[in-house]
């Protein structure tokens, strides 16, 4: 199982590139079972190539008919293309969420304070918080503007001092675990043959509800190749962030390829997350919080939504 490049790492403009050959390693590593799965595929022709495309345009530039989408799996010939402008933004995601979880949900925790402290994200926040913020405003940028990655921002492959020793490594597993099952996913869709499923679809009357469908199948499969509720927190944060991360693509690009992302991500919050007051809940509350002071969106933040990372979610998440 190989990730083909289009042309040769070192013309990449993104940093991000320094971890293709760990993604497969990663599946390799951490989910053994799927990636026997996805070799057995490739011996039988189904699955033939993951390529990374390095296409700078603006996804809300981009015409009709042009490579729109985050992850494109062409099921004809077995092929996934994943566009690097979208890993790049994945990156920053997985840091951003991560540097802010760490340290207004998870170092309260273990000095024994527990509170709907996402709050604790805003204009003026302390300097770690504030880190956070700016990548995920660096990434937002990537979905609407050429990108750039300014050297002074935490990269996968270069460690900018003291801050960045903190949470290089951890985001890179982050990031690892998160395209994984976003790859995983699309594998899903070529094992479960959704291709003819997909043609019969776009003519219903029903069409997003079986689309929908076939999404959460997709989700499903990939689920049960990371261990649901077995699965380590890192991999818990990929799968979250990810979610996260279509939401707000989705959102912020006015797509509609993939419908009904809200109700997948807290059917999947149920799937991979045991303890209904898990501080892992909290992932999908600093997404959400982090997306809403980027984008002005004004969310009605109930701070009396009870004891629970997990009651505050489904507050905002329709608002």
């Amino acid at each position: 199982m190989n990730i083909e490049y289009d042309i040769k790492s070192s013309e990449s403009w993104s940093p991000v590139i320094y971890l293709k050959d760990n993604i497969p390693l990663w599946i390799k590593t951490y989910y053994p079972r799927a990636y026997k799965r996805n070799e057995l595929l490739i011996k039988k022709g189904c699955l033939k190539k993951i390529i990374i495309i390095p296409d700078k345009t603006p996804f809300s530039q981009k015409p009709t008919g042009v490579f729109t989408k985050r992850i494109e799996t062409d099921l004809s010939i077995g092929t996934i293309y994943i566009n690097e402008v979208y890993l790049s933004y994945l990156w920053l995601c997985c840091c951003s969420i991560y540097i802010n979880w760490y340290e207004i949900i998870h170092k309260p925790l273990e000095n024994g304070y527990y509170g709907l402290n996402i709050f604790k994200i805003n204009p003026r926040a302390e300097e770690l918080v504030q880190l956070g913020l700016n990548h995920f405003k660096l990434a937002s940028t990537f979905l609407t503007s050429t990108p750039t990655w300014p050297d002074y921002f935490l990269s996968p492959s270069i460690q900018n001092g003291l801050i960045a020793e903190d949470y290089h490594g951890i985001s890179n597993g982050i990031f690892l675990a998160s395209i994984s099952f976003q790859i995983l996913h699309e594998i899903g869709h070529i094992e479960k043959n959704h291709g003819f499923a997909r043609y019969l679809a776009f003519g219903s009357k029903n069409k997003y509800a079986e689309l929908s469908q076939l999404e959460y199948k997709a989700d499903d499969y990939a689920i049960r190749k990371v261990g649901s509720k077995r699965s380590s927190e890192t991999t818990v944060f990929g799968v979250i962030i990810s979610l996260c991360c279509d939401l707000f693509f989705y959102k912020n690009t006015n797509r509609q390829e993939h419908p009904d992302i809200l109700e997948r991500i807290e059917k999947t919050l149920k799937r991979i997350i045991s303890d209904n007051n898990s501080e892992l809940y909290a992932i999908t509350c600093i997404a959400l919080r982090l997306w809403d002071i980027t984008y002005s969106h004004n969310f009605n933040w109930d701070e009396n939504v009870g004891d629970t990372y997990k009651n505050l979610i489904s507050g905002i998440a329709w608002q």
